[in-house]
């Protein structure tokens, strides 16, 4: 029995370390806001259904995509085709699992914008990507 007991803590204590250092997986951050009349830009609000450890980066463009040849106008020299690109650096506070950001957030320690372009809305049809890069 106590080996029994060793080996399911030992496991639980991998486990929780290698939960809270993994790469976020696709559906684990969510768009719950989306404001299409902004001046000088709009603004979008988005939740981690995760925690998230301070660092991560996540991406989020309005540029369309094409299967076969990525984002639409990229190029070496143009790296967000022409319409928005949004990198959001988590800050050191970290994102809790519900916690909600603002793109009109200027608060450092939850995380930093860096803008290239402006995510706005034309109307109707219009895309919207959320991305991160593992390690």
């Amino acid at each position: 029995m106590k080996s029994l007991s060793s080996f399911l803590i030992t496991s639980a204590v991998i486990a929780a370390s290698t939960t809270a250092s993994a790469a976020l997986i696709a559906g684990e951050i969510v768009l719950v806001g989306f404001q299409a009349s902004g001046s000088p830009s709009d603004s979008f609000s988005f939740a981690s259904l995760v925690n998230v450890d301070a660092g991560t980066v996540l991406y989020f463009t309005d540029n369309g995509f094409t299967t076969g040849t990525g984002f639409r106008g990229v190029s070496s020299t143009d790296n967000d085709g022409n319409e928005g690109l949004v990198k959001y650096t988590v800050g050191a506070n970290a994102l809790a699992a519900g916690q909600v950001v603002s793109s009109l957030s200027t608060n450092a320690a939850n995380g930093a914008w860096t803008l290239t372009g402006l995510i706005y809305s034309t109307g109707t049809g219009h895309d919207f990507f959320n991305w991160t890069i593992g390690s």
